[in-house]
């Protein structure tokens, strides 16, 4: 009879093993599975980058602002930036969105796929403050890039800071065509 109860004890400790709903917070994991629904970049810069000019057109943002949302199902990117050169009449919103081609998409996707969870934690006062969020199976968490994570005091998982970087360039890249 106690067969039975083993194998009930067994299937319980192998479901305890399956992945959690949500996006991966394993350290050294991609936080890229078949789950993600949807990854916002957000670079908040901050560090020496000033405030932009107050008043239209970005206003309330921060110079040099950019924010980038990918839609996995239909491989839709999305951004909102404001860019400038330092002289107040050049900063202005640049808005849009647009499906990636199926080259783009196999281009981007190991950029996705170096996007792992980091352990490590540091602060660098004057550098960028990067978010992710990501979202799979309809739970979104907010990651931060590793060395700008422990400035704010909030104890959020970290990515790896140069796929942080290199997803905003590619991000960048694929909106300016």
């Amino acid at each position: 009879m106690q067969k039975p109860l083993f194998v009930a004890f067994a299937i319980g400790a192998l479901a305890a093993c399956v992945s959690q709903p949500g996006p991966e917070t394993e350290v050294g994991e991609s936080v890229y599975t078949a789950s993600v629904q949807k990854l916002v970049y957000d670079n908040r810069h901050g560090g020496l980058v000033g405030p932009a000019p107050a008043g239209p057109p970005c206003d309330g943002w921060r110079a040099v602002h950019e924010t980038y949302t990918l839609t996995l199902a239909d491989h839709q990117l999305a951004w909102e930036v404001c860019e400038g050169s330092g002289d107040p009449a050049t900063y202005a919103p640049r808005v849009g969105a647009r499906a990636l081609g199926d080259a783009e998409w196999q281009g981007l996707e190991p950029t996705l796929a170096a996007l792992v969870v980091d352990g490590g934690n540091g602060c660098i006062y004057d550098a960028e403050t990067r978010a992710l969020r990501v979202t799979a199976d309809d739970i979104e968490v907010e990651f931060v890039d590793r060395d700008s994570a422990a400035c704010d005091g909030q104890d959020r998982p970290r990515i790896v800071l140069q796929a942080m970087g290199d997803l905003g360039t590619a991000f960048d890249a694929l909106s300016r065509k």
